[in-house]
């Protein structure tokens, strides 16, 4: 080999060697580009991941804290003194009330029915009354003797009035307001059985059934599954009490007693807590728990006051949620602009360089 093609050879070897040793040093710098890029934009992301997450949660949260449970009145048409010897202590060991029907001849103090201190006594342990609507009857004259005869006994007026089949018109409505009456039961026979009936108006109109009836353990598991759902039991104790099947009545109460509202055990959740930083088990559960049944007996005073209280609840944890998820919108929008405008610095930093 002569020393002019050595001199080449080693000239080629030189240009190959810078050209390799270059691409390296551009390798690392585009590594080193990129570990900046990353560490610049990693924090920007998670803070985007942890927002989507917590606004993916919004649902939960509030339908945890905007659920309204079913509730049952257990109204009695007649004041049988059974009912306080027999009936009350099986539906107190159960923490369940019922609801006294009211007449001018079912009515507390009279032969064989309940004592005015044992009336009382059930409406302090939470029990309510209503009227029983007499037929064929001047609606105005039977109320004010039926007022008037309470007053002097010292006892509530009540605020519900069931009517039987086929006496209530809406064209009655402003009489019964100027009654002080706020809600109706009605027969399911009148057409009105539907569970969930609308408090917008000054008047609540609800459901009745008898206690008794086919499919009743059907329908109070729909209804403890149905929000604002409401439906009234009907017993009448026109035969002895052995007539009505006792062990049936306490099947049902123990039946309803199981699906009575409790406290939610995961209270941090109900009360609002961001479940995407949750235990993923206690999500699982919470979310499970939207499909647990949920029932309150009561009076149809507490019935109607918690039903108006959820849905004015409701509004409000509406808008909470629409403004929750509109400023995280907000951010998570923001978040993107900052990603991108990262990205795009870098890419007019790399065509400078080329």
């Amino acid at each position: 080999m002569t020393w002019k093609k050595a001199f080449a050879l080693l000239l080629v070897i030189a240009i190959l060697s810078a050209g390799v040793y270059y691409m390296r040093e551009m390798e690392q710098d585009d590594s080193r580009n990129l570990k900046e890029l990353y560490s610049e934009v990693e924090p920007l992301q998670r803070q985007r991941e942890a927002l989507v997450a917590e606004r993916d949660s919004l649902e939960v949260d509030y339908a945890l804290q905007m659920r309204d449970v079913g509730t049952i009145q257990l109204l009695f048409k007649e004041l049988s003194e059974d009912i306080y010897t027999e009936v009350y202590p099986l539906m107190r060991d159960r923490g369940i009330v019922g609801v006294l029907g009211v007449t001018s001849k079912e009515y507390p103090g009279l032969q064989k029915k309940l004592k005015i201190d044992q009336f009382n006594r059930l409406l302090m342990d939470g029990w309510g009354s209503c009227l029983i609507y007499e037929k064929n009857t001047n609606f105005s004259k039977w109320y004010d003797g039926i007022a008037d005869r309470m007053e002097r006994d010292e006892l509530p007026m009540p605020t519900a009035i069931f009517f039987p089949e086929g006496n209530y018109t809406e064209a009655m409505t402003q009489d019964l307001i100027d009654h002080g009456i706020t809600t109706v039961v009605l027969p399911g026979e009148d057409g009105r059985s539907a569970t969930v009936t609308p408090l917008d108006g000054e008047v609540w109109v609800t459901s009745a059934m008898p206690w008794n009836y086919t499919g009743v353990n059907t329908d109070t598991e729909l209804l403890a599954r149905t929000n604002g759902a409401n439906l009234t039991f009907t017993i009448s104790f026109k035969n002895l009490w052995d007539a009505y099947e006792e062990e049936s009545f306490i099947r049902i109460l123990d039946n309803w007693e199981s699906m009575l509202d409790t406290d939610d055990p995961l209270e941090e959740l109900s009360q609002g807590t961001n479940t995407a930083s949750a235990n993923p088990a206690e999500v699982i559960t919470a979310q499970a728990q939207l499909l647990m049944p949920r029932l309150k007996t009561t009076n149809y005073e507490s019935a109607r006051q918690a039903h108006l209280a959820a849905v004015s609840d409701n509004e409000g944890l509406q808008r909470e949620q629409d403004e929750r998820r509109a400023a995280l919108d907000e951010q998570i929008a923001a978040l993107d602009e900052q990603i991108r405008a990262v990205y795009d610095r870098w890419e007019q930093s790399a065509k400078k360089v080329k």
